[in-house]
C-alpha cells in the first residue's frame, strides 16, 4: 500500500480497507487471488474505473457460486467502496446493504467482515448527515468486533474511537465516557509496554 492510497481515501475507507485485508489475509495465489490483487492494485493506484470494470466482470462468476461463497459478498462490498469513491453515496449504500446478508450467509452474522460493512454503512450515513442511522450501525459493528476479538484487542480501537466521537456528536456524553474508558484501557495494555 502506498502513500497515494492514503491521500485518496478518508479515514473510514482506510479503516475498512485495513480490516478487509486482516479478515481475508494472505494465502497461496489462486486465480481468484490474482484477480483480486489486480483489483486492489487498481484501487490503490486510484484507477477506480479499472477496479469497477474488473469487479463487474467478476460479478456473474461469484453470483453463480451463490451467496454462501464469501467472494460474492466481497465483490458486492468492493463495488460499494468503488461507488463511494465515485461520490455515489446512494449506490454505495445499496451495495453495502446487499453485502450484509451475503456476509452473514457465507461467514456468519458475527464475523468481523460484518463489522467492516456496518462501519462502512455508518460512514455513508454520517456523510449524508444522518447520525440517527449511523449510530446503531456503528454500535453493532463495535459489538461484533468485541465478540470476535475480545474486549482488549487493539484492532477495536478505530471503531471505538469513531463510536465515541459519534456519541459526542449526538450529545451522549456519558456513553462516550464509557467508550473512552475502554479505549484508554486498550491503549494502556498495548502501548505502554
Amino acid at each position: 500500500m502506498n502513500f497515494r492510497f492514503f491521500q485518496l481515501c478518508g479515514p473510514w475507507n482506510i479503516l475498512i480497507y485495513g480490516l478487509t485485508i486482516w479478515v481475508f489475509g494472505c494465502s497461496a495465489p489462486s486465480d481468484w487471488d490474482v484477480q483480486w490483487e489486480e483489483i486492489t492494485e487498481a484501487m490503490v493506484a486510484g484507477d477506480i474505473q479499472e477496479a469497477k470494470t474488473r469487479l463487474t466482470a467478476l460479478l456473474p462468476r461469484v453470483q453463480q457460486e451463490g451467496p454462501r461463497n464469501p467472494h460474492y459478498a466481497q465483490v458486492i462490498f468492493q463495488l460499494g467502496m468503488v461507488a463511494q469513491q465515485e461520490g455515489n453515496l446512494t449506490r454505495a449504500e445499496s451495495y453495502f446493504w446487499e453485502a450484509l446478508p451475503l456476509w452473514a450467509q457465507s461467514l456468519g452474522p458475527e464475523h468481523p467482515q460484518m463489522a467492516v460493512t456496518l462501519s462502512a454503512l455508518s460512514g455513508i450515513f454520517l456523510k449524508k448527515g444522518n447520525t440517527g442511522n449511523a449510530l446503531p450501525l456503528l454500535k453493532r459493528a463495535v459489538a461484533i468486533e468485541e465478540k470476535a476479538w475480545g474486549d482488549a484487542d487493539r484492532r477495536r480501537l478505530p471503531s471505538l474511537i469513531a463510536y465515541k466521537n459519534l456519541l459526542l456528536t449526538v450529545n451522549k456524553g456519558l456513553e462516550a465516557q464509557e467508550v473512552q474508558a475502554d479505549i484508554t484501557r486498550i491503549q494502556a495494555t498495548h502501548f505502554s509496554k
